[in-house]
């Protein structure tokens, strides 16, 4: 086996850190190749601090919108959007960490607001 002048090290393909793949071409010079990042998550609230609000966030595309609290894993939700859904807005109440959050559906082009009423740290984040 011929070994490659890739400043890489390595012969042939390599893949690199994160979203960059990079090899070397049969000359030896590096060939890198990039990729398009992964979209941004829906829902990304950072802390919800206690007596705090995440949102009006609005859902332009009708679909099912999945999302966790980092912080507790029982608590799981769903976000539907849908051109049919009775209300335009929605509020989803955090009330305790034990349990699921309430179900939200709004029309498309709608918001959801979450409120924080316990006295612990929250998120509201999309499924990866």
């Amino acid at each position: 086996m011929r070994r490659s002048r890739c400043s890489l090290g390595v012969p042939g393909i390599v893949v690199l850190l994160a979203l960059s793949v990079a090899g070397c071409a049969k000359d030896g010079d590096p060939l890198p190749v990039t990729a398009a990042p992964p979209p941004g998550k829906e829902l990304n609230s950072g802390d919800i601090m206690p007596g705090g609000t995440y949102g009006p966030h609005q859902f332009n595309t009708a679909g099912s919108y999945p999302y966790v609290c980092i912080y507790h894993a029982p608590m799981i939700g769903t976000v539907l959007v849908s051109d049919t859904a009775a209300s335009t807005a929605d509020t989803v109440r955090i009330v305790n960490s034990s349990q699921p959050f309430a179900p939200a559906s709004v029309r498309t082009h709608g918001t959801v607001v979450w409120t924080n009423n316990t006295g612990a740290l929250h998120t509201v984040t999309s499924n990866p």
